[in-house]
């Protein structure tokens, strides 16, 4: 069975006890890398039982990625509205 990185999207194939990618891995904030690896339980990818701490910031992660994406695409927006044609008389 393959395993992928949970980063919403990303098809990286990385070991079942590792939340994602490396590149992924190293976005998140270093809080939610150290309660994901506290809140593992050794084996939990085998026995598919993580604990619901784990579950729980999982989720949370979850919620801050969205966030993120969220972010990204507002700010892209605002770029593309920014740097669109100017009319005549027009100044910064």
């Amino acid at each position: 069975m393959k395993h992928t990185c949970h980063w919403p999207g990303c098809k990286v194939e990385v070991a079942p006890k590792f939340w994602g990618c490396w590149a992924h891995w190293r976005s998140l904030p270093k809080r939610f890398q150290d309660r994901i690896w506290k809140a593992y339980r050794r084996g939990q990818e085998v026995t598919k039982t993580p604990s619901a701490e784990y579950v729980q910031v999982a989720k949370e992660v979850q919620a801050w990625i969205a966030e993120q994406i969220k972010c990204q695409q507002a700010r892209a927006r605002n770029e593309k509205l920014d740097t669109g044609p100017r009319s005549a008389g027009e100044t910064e």
